[in-house]
Parts: structure tokens; C-alpha cells; sequence
């Protein structure tokens, strides 16, 4: 999405009227903004610590999510966010797709990782015919801490295994094949 559109799109949602004191004071404040894709992200200090913000663009709705404890479904921080990003667009990193079929060192294995959420490979894991029940199984975790980690990524809030889970989803995806003709084999011989 360019920037154009995002600006279009968050005038419609935070307008001037948005602006109160509390977002005021944080307007201008962020700092590592960056934009992936269709959503901008930065960090805000507030009063209880440091915050990440995130926008994320939906064709026309907008989906607000801070770390803060009020967060999720959008709070004074992220109507901050989508001012500041009005306001400065520039100053917003843009981060360029990570492919895939590049990693070929453990930087751009971390980068990539950075890139791509858990929902996008669980989703991915799902087209090449696996549950969230079979990766769970895989990597030695429930499906349903599995889903409390991909939720606390779409706030802003990450678990200490969520790299390990997403490394697993990958290995799963770029050896499909071979797992699949391995229980093939398997069931085959049974």
C-alpha cells in the first residue's frame, strides 16, 4: 500500500476530532516507526513503560492494536500513532519484503522471521494441508498456546518462543514434501 492511501484512509478513521489531551501528549513521540506491507508499527514511552503501536490497514477499517493495558481494538496510542504518521510520514522506515527463497544466512533468516507473522505461516502450513493441531503436535506445544501466541503478536506482545514456533513453521513448509512422502511410505507399509 503507498503512503498516499494510508493517509487517505487514516484521515477518514482519526480525523482532527480525535485529538484530545491525552493523545496530544503523545503525538510526535514515536520513534522506530516503521511500515511493513499494509501496517505501520512504532514505539511510544508511556506511563507505564514502553509501548508498541501498530495500524493495520483492512481495505477501508483499521485495526489498532498497543501493548498498553487498555490496547487491544485501539486506545489513545494508537490514535497518537496515526496522527504522528500524518503529521510525518517520512520519518516512517519502509521495510521491503524479505523473500524467502534468499535466506541463505542466519541475518536474513532473523529478518524474515521479523517480516512474517505466525498467522501468515500457520495459514500457509494450512494450504499444504496441515492443522494448527499437527504443527502444535510437531513442535511439542498445544494448538491452543499456539493461538494465545499468534493473538499476543497481533497486540504487540510476544512470547519468548514465538522465533522458535515460526522456525518450526517454516521447517514444516519447506519440507512438506518430504514429510508428506515419508507418511506416505509409512502408511503404505502398515
Amino acid at each position: 500500500m503507498d503512503i498516499e492511501e494510508f493517509k487517505r484512509i487514516l484521515v477518514k478513521k482519526y480525523g482532527e476530532n480525535s485529538i484530545y489531551d491525552k493523545v496530544r501528549k503523545y503525538i510526535g513521540e514515536f520513534y522506530d516507526g516503521e511500515i511493513k506491507n499494509d501496517k505501520i508499527t512504532a514505539n511510544v514511552v508511556g506511563n507505564h513503560g514502553e509501548y508498541t503501536v501498530s495500524l493495520k490497514i483492512y481495505g477501508e477499517y483499521v485495526d489498532a492494536q498497543c501493548s498498553c493495558y487498555i490496547g487491544k481494538d485501539g486506545c489513545h496510542h494508537s490514535t497518537a500513532l496515526a496522527h504522528t504518521f500524518l503529521k510525518n510520514p517520512e520519518e516512517f522506515e519502509i521495510i521491503k519484503e524479505v523473500k524467502r527463497t534468499r535466506l541463505n544466512t542466519l541475518n536474513k533468516i532473523r529478518d524474515y522471521l521479523d517480516y512474517v507473522t505466525l498467522e501468515d505461516l500457520t495459514d500457509e502450513l494450512s494450504e499444504l494441508g496441515w492443522t494448527q493441531t499437527d504443527m502444535a503436535k510437531a513442535s511439542g506445544t498445544s494448538s491452543a498456546h499456539i493461538s494465545a501466541v499468534k493473538r499476543s503478536e497481533a497486540r504487540n506482545r510476544h512470547f519468548k518462543e514465538l522465533g522458535a514456533i515460526k522456525m518450526a513453521c517454516l521447517w514444516m513448509i519447506d519440507n512438506a514434501k518430504k514429510i508428506k512422502k515419508v507418511e506416505k511410505t509409512k502408511k503404505k507399509s502398515k
